[in-house]
């Protein structure tokens, strides 16, 4: 193990959590005082900064560029594709537990808002009723923040071997160099989006279900029956016999498309139930 340098020390020691904050909307930052009160002694965390998810995002991009006039690139990529395969289903077991904890809290925090009638008093606030929610969604995000912190790192090693191992099968390297760096590209960049787009989906089901049924218990756990069943039925399909065209309608458009439907959704009809009553 590399010993610690005094620029390394001198990094920790100053970490500054209000440097992320900046990079993230008002509703995300810690610094938000609707944010701030959910997590309590959880506000200061070891995070990546999104700066740093860029950089890592871009250089896999540029990596999957460059392959096409250096190919043994790949070749080295999908000499780890078996180290890939064997940590994936540790990977997701450790992601879906952060999401039904994001859930849970989400749920549980709503109800505890609705119980003790301060809705009201935050609407006061210069946020309008969607960034509320979004607060709360956060704060409850925020509190898993290393756990999946650590989970996006982890993908950014591992989604590129995993890729190229699931779709040169269909698109082959040879015979169709560009289309298949192409799908390799939209996988990774996929894989990457679901990190974000799946917490705060599933934060907005909490969201929606804990107004629907204002008990802390019960509202979180049908937000972490919801969150099985959802993956359940998005993965289900992958066990069928499909063709190239809808392999990459359920494994690349699906994974997207539905997670942001269905926050808006949920942010929307929560919002709705609330402002009627």
């Amino acid at each position: 193990m590399a010993p610690l340098t005094d620029q390394s020390i001198a990094h920790l020691v100053k970490y500054d959590p209000e440097l992320i904050d900046r990079q993230l909307p008002l509703w995300a930052r810690r610094s938000n005082p609707l944010v701030r009160r959910q997590l309590g002694v959880y506000w200061k965390i070891l995070a990546p900064e999104p700066a740093t998810l860029l950089y890592w995002y871009m250089l896999l991009v540029a990596l999957i560029l460059i392959s096409t006039f250096f190919p043994f690139i790949f070749r080295l990529a999908a000499g780890v594709a078996v180290a890939a395969v064997i940590l994936a289903p540790l990977g997701l077991f450790a992601y879906l537990r952060i999401l039904l904890y994001v859930g849970h809290d989400t749920a549980r925090g709503m109800v505890d808002e609705l119980r003790e009638n301060t809705l009201a008093l935050l609407r006061i606030t210069p946020m309008n009723i969607g960034e509320i929610l979004l607060s709360k969604v956060a704060a409850a995000i925020w509190r898993r923040g290393e756990e999946l912190g650590l989970i996006m790192i982890g993908a950014f090693g591992l989604t590129l071997p995993l890729v190229l191992l699931q779709y040169t099968a269909l698109f082959s390297l040879q015979t169709q160099p560009y289309e298949a760096r192409f799908i390799v590209w939209v996988g990774v960049t996929v894989c990457l989006a679901r990190l974000i787009l799946e917490p705060l989906m599933i934060g907005a089901a909490g969201v929606l279900i804990a107004v629907l049924i204002p008990y802390r218990n019960l509202a979180a756990l049908w937000t972490m029956i919801l969150t099985i069943l959802y993956f359940i039925f998005l993965n289900l399909p992958r066990v069928l016999p499909l063709t190239p065209e809808m392999r990459l309608l359920v494994e690349i458009a699906l994974p997207v498309l539905l997670p942001v439907f269905i926050t808006l959704f949920c942010f929307r009809a929560a919002a709705y139930l609330l402002l009627r009553d």
